[in-house]
């Protein structure tokens, strides 16, 4: 599954988000072995709120992101494998996909901005 063409394939904003949650992955990601704690902290709460605008998206099938990310998984064929009778391949799934992204975005967010060393304690 080749990354660009994942992403010329996806409508906007969906696109930008996807693009967005990377930088600001490898920021967190970069933050977390310098041991720059506020760096971290920030990021981390930044990345669930790329997380949550990305996963609304797909849950809502905003300009018909949940759709096109099923059909370019039933088109592409990742690794070689098939998925186009699959409910993985379907636009529930996307939509499924995007709730549970939400969540877990919402949780990075809430985490971040209720750590101990935020408000020093």
């Amino acid at each position: 599954m080749n990354p660009l063409k994942f992403l010329a394939a996806l409508p906007q904003p969906v696109k930008t988000f996807y693009i967005l949650f990377f930088i600001v992955f490898v920021v967190t990601f970069v933050s977390v072995p310098l041991g720059a704690r506020d760096v971290t902290r920030w990021a981390s709460g930044a990345l669930g709120l790329v997380a949550i605008l990305l996963g609304l998206s797909m849950l809502t099938n905003l300009n018909g992101s949940a759709t096109a990310m099923s059909k370019y998984l039933k088109e592409s064929k990742p690794m070689g494998v098939d998925y186009s009778g699959s409910f993985v391949a379907s636009p529930a799934y996307a939509r499924f996909f995007g709730g549970f992204f939400a969540f877990v975005g919402g949780m990075f967010v809430f985490t971040s901005l209720n750590s101990s060393e935020m408000w020093g304690s």
